[in-house]
């Protein structure tokens, strides 16, 4: 009867924490929806099923690395917020680093203010088609509030940067509202305007050759101040301090 007891327990515990793992699905879930919609909105052309459930895996992941917060209570804010970086939007990656864009990013949480700066630069023809004249990139900031499970986004205007021709640097900036727990993402868009026979230009927006995403940066902010994940060493079985005991002869 005890055993019986015993399976009983331990069969609601199993439950219980299958019950806590679905909370933490449908929370990644839905930050996956949150981070993906502005894509659908602004950026369409991107947009495909295969993509979605890219972002969904990497928010999974991201949940999994998180050892801070109990099954059924876990934040992004807790996780390697870094692996949202590696979401493939397209095969082209970090599209900055071949454009030689240098981008800061500098955030204030307790003000909510948010800065990014554009460094001063000459694009080259470099690896970019022949035809290319120019480039259309669009930055958008997207904070994700843990709090209060809402998501805010801010759209930058269009810069448009010719070949050739220096660009200044730049700076643009935006408030939110104070920031308590939640992650903060910095998505860049590229593409390409090409120019035809005629003599007119069109930017590219149909091939994803020449058009270009990926999100540049992720920012995690926990209790009001931005934070770096540590990632907690697992001893495997080898490798944990195990104390042994020896035999004596028994007195008496």
């Amino acid at each position: 009867m005890k055993k019986k007891s015993t399976e009983k327990g331990e069969s609601y515990a199993l439950s219980a924490n299958s019950k806590l793992a679905g909370l933490d699905f449908s929370r990644a879930m839905g930050w996956a929806s949150k981070i993906y919609e502005p894509l659908k909105q602004y950026e369409n052309w991107l947009c495909e099923d295969a993509l979605f459930r890219r972002l969904k895996e990497v928010l999974l992941k991201l949940f999994a690395t998180n050892s801070l917060h109990p099954v059924g209570h876990k934040q992004m804010c807790g996780g390697d917020v870094a692996l949202l970086k590696k979401w493939r939007i397209n095969n082209y990656g970090q599209w900055k680093d071949s454009l030689n864009l240098r981008l800061s990013l500098r955030v204030e949480p307790k003000s909510g203010e948010t800065v990014l700066a554009l460094n001063a630069l000459v694009l080259g023809q470099g690896r970019l088609n022949p035809r290319c004249i120019g480039l259309g990139i669009r930055f958008y900031l997207l904070f994700l509030d843990e709090d209060k499970e809402t998501s805010h986004v801010v759209v930058m205007d269009e810069l448009f940067i010719k070949l050739g021709r220096k660009q200044e640097a730049l700076e643009a900036s935006f408030t939110f509202e104070p920031m308590g727990n939640g992650v903060l993402l910095l998505l860049g868009t590229c593409q390409q305007h090409l120019l035809h026979k005629d003599g007119h230009g069109s930017f590219a927006s149909h091939d994803k050759n020449y058009y270009w995403a990926n999100i540049m940066e992720a920012v995690a902010i926990k209790d009001g101040k931005l934070v770096n994940y540590e990632k907690k060493a697992v001893l495997s079985e080898e490798g944990k301090k195990v104390t042994k005991v020896g035999w004596v002869k028994r007195k008496g």
